[in-house]
């Protein structure tokens, strides 16, 4: 046997630790490097977030100042005198509307009325919209009442016309109650004005001017 040949069975090198430490290196440099994909994302996606505000807060501003621009050049104290204007011309429009005119009803009854008639008691109501009519008279006749009736029923301002209450008095007179409802342009000022108001102050001008008579 050759001298300087030695055998041995304890191995130099211990394989296993290495192998060990090589493993627990890869894994920790997969999760730093994943970190720092991570926050450089994280930087990344809160810079354009930055730069976006920015740009938002730039274009607001921009908006901002093109609309003073535009506000000037439509006069805002114009437009806030014209709007109360026109304010005014509603509320003006709203109350001509609504105002009546009974004079009409009065010029339609002297109209209307036979020299023969005579009434006693005059009641106007508005309900809502809906005019009523009440009136007591007397008269010579019967006759006479039939007549009246004929003259009012030609009037298609006064509807659901009620002859009742028909009986004599003591010295002997016909007397009577009359009910009707009023058509609302009859007496409505807007339609008078509309419709020519003029003639009807001339027709009761020369009304007053008989009266004076």
């Amino acid at each position: 046997m050759d001298p300087q040949f030695k055998t041995s069975f304890i191995p130099k090198k211990n394989l296993a630790p290495k192998q060990t430490r090589k493993k627990s290196f890869g894994v920790s440099g997969l999760l730093s490097l994943i970190s720092a994909v991570l926050v450089g994302g994280i930087l990344v996606l809160a810079g354009l977030t930055f730069l976006y505000q920015q740009y938002l807060e730039r274009t607001i501003e921009q908006k901002k100042q093109e609309l003073a621009v535009q506000q000037e050049r439509f006069q805002p104290a114009l437009i806030d005198s014209l709007l109360d204007l026109d304010a005014r011309l509603r509320a003006a429009e709203t109350i001509l509307n609504n105002h009546v005119a009974p004079s009409q009803l009065f010029a339609l009854l002297e109209r209307t009325t036979l020299q023969s008639v005579q009434f006693t008691s005059f009641q106007y109501s508005d309900n809502g919209g809906r005019i009523g009519l009440t009136l007591d008279g007397r008269s010579r006749s019967f006759s006479t009442v039939a007549l009246q009736s004929e003259s009012f029923g030609a009037e298609r301002s006064l509807r659901d016309q009620v002859f009742a209450g028909l009986n004599l008095d003591a010295e002997g007179n016909v007397i009577f109650s009359f009910n009707a409802t009023v058509d609302p342009r009859l007496v409505s000022y807007s339609d008078l004005v509309r419709t020519g108001g003029a003639s009807i102050e001339s027709e009761e001008s020369a009304f007053e001017e008989s009266s004076t008579q």
